[in-house]
């Protein structure tokens, strides 16, 4: 069944929660986000856009919902998400600016070993191989963020925009499974919530106003990237 609809104003959109695992941010989860399978067929959607979902997954969840991503958009489809894409540049950076470190997992960084959702950053090789695999393919350039402590970027996290251009190579009907997971609100209100009564909101946690403009602005001066092809 349709989930509620958050606004009058807006009656074709659905809000569907669901209860996914997450070390952080829902430790009861019932679903594990590496087997979870979003309760969609294939070639459903136009876009799909995720903000602060893929720095907070390991390899194996974050690959789960590519290919799940790539299994729901229709062909020309587009897809918009945020990582924190680790270079050697950008540990440099950190290491000199003092903002988000990364420390090297086994194919992955994290911020906290102890609760690596966290943060979790990817080398942009494995990501472009991850998305290839899925049926996707990434936009070049990638827009980078000021998550290491960049002076510029569209953002603070790094984004990439993706076209479906194949079938994925793992295709699977939504069987059983409730509700699309959609982190983006959640997160932000719990992440708010607890900078606000705990620490200075850090850097890479979120955009300042300015650059939330910057990001609105560059929609605007490119259509071409939001819509199917």
């Amino acid at each position: 069944m349709p989930g509620p609809r958050p606004t009058p104003r807006y009656p074709n959109f659905r809000f569907r929660p669901a209860d996914v695992f997450n070390r952080l941010y829902n430790p009861t989860g019932r679903y594990q986000p590496w087997e979870y399978r979003f309760p969609y067929s294939a070639n459903e959607f136009d876009f799909v856009f995720l903000t602060s979902v893929f720095t907070h997954m390991l390899p194996r969840d974050f690959e789960n919902y590519l290919a799940e991503i790539g299994r729901v958009l229709k062909p020309g489809g587009r897809c918009l998400s945020t990582f924190f894409l680790v270079t050697d540049d950008t540990l440099r950076t950190a290491e000199r600016t003092g903002q988000l470190r990364l420390v090297p997992q086994k194919n992955h960084f994290v911020h906290n070993p102890k609760v690596p959702e966290a943060a979790i950053g990817f080398r942009p090789e494995y990501v472009l191989e991850q998305y290839a695999r899925t049926g996707l393919t990434v936009d070049l350039p990638i827009h980078p963020g000021q998550w290491c402590g960049r002076a510029e970027g569209l953002t603070s996290h790094d984004v990439v925009v993706a076209t479906k251009t194949s079938s994925a190579a793992r295709t699977r009907s939504a069987s059983g499974a409730t509700g699309l997971v959609h982190h983006l609100a959640s997160r932000v209100a719990w992440t708010s919530r607890l900078v606000r009564t705990a620490f200075r909101r850090p850097a890479w946690l979120g955009a300042p106003p300015d650059v939330v403009i910057r990001a609105r602005r560059f929609a605007r001066q490119n259509p071409h990237l939001f819509k199917p092809q």
